[in-house]
């Protein structure tokens, strides 16, 4: 019987260190304890008792399999591929996610084409200035009439009144315009 120190531990029942659960190996190995079990399928040694050698997992891992796919053990399909690959599902789900978003809130009608909502922003100021400027030529021969002067200068200058004051709207912000 084998003792330890004077304790007096009988270690001969003892399984050798290197000799872990299936558990214990998948965290020695770096992978779920399911992925041991597929690779005990697969041919990976074991203990009699069902317990895995680490060191002959380890050696079997090496000669078995690939170490471009192998996702454990320090091969390139590490856990920071893993969270890679992970973290690009993310991303790739959070775009779906906001386009799926987007044309909720489209068929909703909350949402509208820029480029119709500036074709319609345009045509309106257009027609806006052509309002005015319109007025201009209606109104000047009424008000000439009223104050006896003549009705061509008095057209000339209120157009040219009329051309600076929409070209300083013009030069507004919409948020000036706006407040």
């Amino acid at each position: 019987m084998a003792q330890f120190g004077t304790l007096g531990l009988d270690l001969s029942s003892q399984p050798p260190i290197d000799i872990v659960s299936k558990k214990a190996a998948a965290g020695v190995l770096g992978v779920h304890p399911s992925r041991v079990t597929q690779l005990i399928a697969r041919g990976m040694p074991t203990e009699p008792n069902g317990r895995v050698s680490i060191t002959k997992a380890k050696a079997w891992v090496a000669a078995n399999l690939d170490p471009n796919r192998t996702k454990m053990l320090g091969g390139q399909g590490t856990a920071a591929s893993r969270s890679t690959a992970s973290t690009v599902r993310f991303e790739l789900d959070t775009v779906r996610v906001a386009r799926a978003t987007l044309e909720l809130e489209r068929s909703r009608g909350n949402l509208v084409d820029r480029k119709a909502v500036e074709a319609a922003v345009f045509a309106r100021a257009r027609a806006e200035r052509d309002a005015h400027m319109t007025w201009v030529v209606r109104v000047a021969p009424m008000v000439a009439a009223r104050l006896g002067v003549d009705a061509v200068a008095l057209m000339a200058l209120l157009e040219s009144e009329m051309r600076q004051h929409l070209a300083q709207l013009a030069d507004r912000s919409l948020s000036d315009l706006a407040a």
